[in-house]
């Protein structure tokens, strides 16, 4: 990154704004940089190593992080071996473990890692802990899943003690409560998204509710009229069933009288 394309991407800043930083990198000249990488400005950086530190702000385009904690900034791509999360948008990267507590990612590949919060839109995740955090689909090898929320997604193998899954196809995996998923009968994946509740697509609510406003979900949808019928006749009835016969399915909230909703 040259003082030129610092001026390019920043508009309203001339080459007056800015200072070169070694390494090929530019900040801006009210960028606060300490020497264990405290970084609370505009800066912008093209690659480097960084060991640690607090990341407010700036502008990363790739680059080698060890540690650090993280709570803003753009990151384009990089390698993240640990570190806190708490907030910053990712575009990518490759993490190698790390503590998740808030966050934008795209895409990325995760090899391990604590997932406390935050959006994961895509990825590969080889093993972690899922405590929470809302994940739209992604690829997902292993790990243990306590809470969250997926919105499909390919999980190969797994240990599932709880959390909301909307649609997705399971490899495999060991679960509290065997999960019923048809994958045929209708356009979508169907699956128990949640206790006592069916997700028929990107939609998740009990049997009751699906039944009373199913012809209005469908008119918001544009679902044909064939598939309603088969979702009113087959689909509710079977997953009906499975849940009356399998009563054991129950998340903490609801054994001590909480709502499903």
């Amino acid at each position: 990154m040259t003082i030129d394309d610092a001026v390019a991407t920043f508009s309203g800043t001339t080459a007056d704004d800015w200072r070169e930083l070694p390494h090929g990198a530019v900040a801006h000249r009210d960028a606060a940089i300490s020497d264990d990488a405290e970084v609370c400005g505009p800066a912008v950086f093209r690659g480097g190593w960084f060991r640690g530190g607090w990341f407010y702000g700036g502008t990363f385009h790739d680059g080698w992080f060890y540690d650090g904690t993280f709570r803003g900034g753009w990151f384009y791509d990089g390698t993240f071996r640990g570190g806190t999360f708490h907030d910053g948008t990712f575009d990518g990267g490759t993490f190698y473990g790390g503590t998740f507590h808030d966050g934008w990612f795209y895409g990325g590949t995760f090899d391990g890692g604590t997932f406390h919060d935050g959006t994961f839109r895509g990825g590969t995740f080889r093993g972690g802990t899922f405590h929470d955090g809302t994940f739209r689909g992604g690829w997902f090898h292993g790990g243990t899943f306590d809470g969250g929320t997926f919105d499909g997604g390919t999980f190969r193998g797994g240990t599932f003690h709880d959390g909301t899954f909307r649609g997705g196809w399971f490899y495999g995996g060991t679960f509290d409560g065997a999960p019923l998923l048809v994958a045929s009968l209708v356009p979508w994946c169907v699956t128990v998204g949640r206790p006592g509740c069916v997700a028929i697509g990107c939609e998740c609510h009990s049997v009751d509710d699906w039944r009373a406003s199913l012809d209005a979900i469908a008119k918001r949808h544009g679902v044909a009229a064939e598939t309603v019928a088969t979702i009113r006749d087959v689909v509710l009835p079977l997953f009906e069933r499975w849940l009356r016969e399998n009563p054991g399915v129950v998340t903490a909230a609801e054994a001590a009288g909480g709502s499903n909703e």
